[in-house]
């Protein structure tokens, strides 16, 4: 009679200790998605649809995000301070969907994207035949 009685209790106590664990993964599971959802919603998301790219460059630049333009050239001339106010994964999205703003204009299969900064003209972002950088 007393090891079954220690035996339930036991059982009882794994049970007790198991269910406390899976309420804690289940809150702080929970936790993490809406955490997620407040810094995606945060983001400003430039569109798919490479169309748009002119009226959210005019707005950059009555914001004085954006100096100048120029998707021929495929060169943009930023404010350095409002680009480094900027995460890196914005940036990285900038220069990616302008440059294929810029190819679809131009009807190129290339891709090229240069950012430089509006006081001193140096580059702060490029995207081109030698690769990738963002700073």
């Amino acid at each position: 009679m007393a090891t079954s009685l220690k035996s339930v209790e036991a059982e009882e106590r794994r049970q007790r200790t198991l269910l406390i664990t899976l309420f804690s993964i289940v809150f702080v599971g929970l936790g993490y998605v809406i955490y997620d959802y407040f810094r995606i919603i945060n983001v400003q998301h430039l569109p798919e649809n490479v169309s748009g790219m002119d009226q959210i460059v005019a707005s950059w630049k009555t914001e004085g995000f954006v100096r100048s333009f120029d998707s021929s050239k495929a060169v943009l001339v930023v404010d350095e301070a409002g680009w480094k106010r900027r995460r890196r994964a914005e940036k990285i999205n900038i220069l990616t969907q302008l440059a294929r703003y810029c190819a679809e204009k131009k009807q190129s299969n290339s891709w090229a994207m240069t950012v430089l900064a509006d006081g001193n003209g140096s580059v702060l972002a490029e995207l081109g035949s030698t690769g990738f950088k963002v700073n």
